[in-house]
């Protein structure tokens, strides 16, 4: 037994009982030792953030089963799971849904908002007032709207923890494991943000188009719609039918919320040139 060198602790073996220190040795240092830890943590994050992605992306709700039961060492931690997910997303993402470009603003409406004319109005004050022209402002916008989109993505998290803790309050669950879970789906989320964005991006070239957005966007609505109702029959409640029927309302809400979101973003951003 020799004392821990970082807290004290008289009892250290291989490891202390106290802080959990590991003993250290003076191999520890070498040049081979230290890569070998560096490779082996690395292949364990790989290894647990594949799993965690295969089951999450197969096994709706499942990761927050495991999770809320104290099965933890397979699989990320959900928040870290989130936030590797979030910048993959936007480190390889070409556009975003939760910051679109000034195209999609001026010519899309995103119902329930009158964004077109809207928008149209508020490009039209900031082209006079800022002295810049329309391909100037574009380039500006699309360049900060990329990177000020990804500020408040986490805060749909509480969000929807507090939706699903009043949309089953009656499952008497602590408002931890409704966090668990929403952190979850918004990771899935983000997932399936990344396949719909490539697919819209690759139509963009042939034929860009309202109809190809609203088609793909519908089809990426109902892949979720039957996720979350699988996801909330597994860990919420067995009755498919209030399962289904409480998913509904929750994307009614998810819709409502990013069109918010994404209505907050152009203004914040436009009138920040």
């Amino acid at each position: 037994m020799i004392t821990c060198q970082s807290c004290g602790d008289p009892r250290q073996d291989k490891f202390c009982p106290n802080c959990g220190e590991k003993k250290f040795h003076a191999g520890s240092l070498a040049i081979g030792h230290l890569l070998g830890e560096t490779f082996e943590g690395l292949s364990h994050f790989d290894t647990r953030f594949f799993r965690s992605l295969k089951t999450l992306l197969i096994r709706p709700a499942e990761l927050s089963v495991q999770f809320c039961n104290g099965i933890t060492v397979r699989y990320m931690k959900p928040f870290s799971f989130f936030l590797v997910a979030n910048l993959i997303f936007f480190l390889v993402s070409f556009q975003n849904p939760f910051g679109l470009p000034i195209y999609n603003y001026m010519n899309y409406d995103y119902k329930p908002f009158n964004t077109r004319a809207n928008a149209r109005e508020a490009v039209v004050a900031k082209l006079r007032v800022s002295k810049l022209t329309e391909k100037e402002l574009a380039t500006a916008f699309n360049e900060r709207i990329r990177s000020s989109s990804k500020i408040f993505i986490a805060l749909f998290i509480p969000f929807f923890a507090i939706v699903f803790a009043l949309v089953f309050v009656d499952r008497r669950r602590r408002f931890g494991e409704h966090f668990v879970f929403a952190t979850h789906l918004m990771t899935f989320l983000i997932c399936l943000f990344l396949i719909e964005r490539t697919i819209l991006s690759l139509l963009h070239l042939a034929f860009p188009s309202e109809l190809s957005d609203l088609l793909v966007s519908s089809i990426v609505g109902l892949i979720f719609l039957t996720y979350l109702s699988v996801a909330v029959h597994r860990f919420y409640v067995k009755n498919w039918w209030r399962a289904i029927l409480s998913s509904l309302v929750i994307v009614v809400l998810l819709t409502i919320a990013m069109q918010s979101y994404r209505i907050f973003l152009f203004y914040k951003v436009l009138n920040g040139i």
